[in-house]
């Protein structure tokens, strides 16, 4: 038994990026290759969406800024009770860190007049990634910015396909 179905966006028109430019102005220079690779794969895997120009697709172009990174400590567990402590700062360990990717992105619809001062959608995302508290943090930071990048890349391509007409 075979069967056809169309997996996309809604009204059979896929969306095509033309250009994109990205743009680091976090202090991590490695993010930039991290998210350039997170997009890439986001655009590959997700239906309707594609990174190469075909006849029926919507084309887009977008300048993607990333803006800065932020850690958080977001969990804190108690480890003495009120009996045992001086004051509050004693009271509490940070057991998670959270790494949040603030992200903005304006996209320009080729199928449109275009304007540079007037872009078809413009968004600040915020990709987020955790990490436990650990004496090294270098290999679970690293991982945590993978995750805020993938994060912030499923978000902008989710907005981006729900655009479409």
């Amino acid at each position: 038994m075979a069967g056809c179905y169309h997996v996309g966006v809604p009204g059979g028109r896929s969306v095509a990026f033309d250009e994109v430019v990205l743009t680091n102005k976090t202090h991590e220079p490695s993010l930039a290759r991290q998210f350039d690779m997170a997009f890439k794969e986001q655009v590959s895997v997700t239906p309707g969406v594609h990174g190469r120009a075909a006849k029926n697709d919507i084309h887009y172009n977008l300048d993607i800024e990333l803006v800065s990174v932020r850690n958080l400590s977001i969990a804190r567990a108690e480890v003495r009770d009120k009996k045992s402590r001086d004051d509050k700062n004693q009271a509490y360990q940070t057991v998670l860190n959270r790494v949040e990717l603030t992200v903005k992105v304006k996209a320009y619809n080729l199928d449109q007049p275009v304007h540079p001062d007037n872009p078809t959608y413009e968004h600040t995302f915020i990709g987020q990634g955790d990490i436990p508290r650990m004496h090294d943090r270098e290999i679970p930071l690293q991982a945590a910015y993978r995750q805020a990048t993938d994060d912030a890349a499923r978000q902008i391509i989710a907005a981006i396909a729900e655009l479409t007409p």
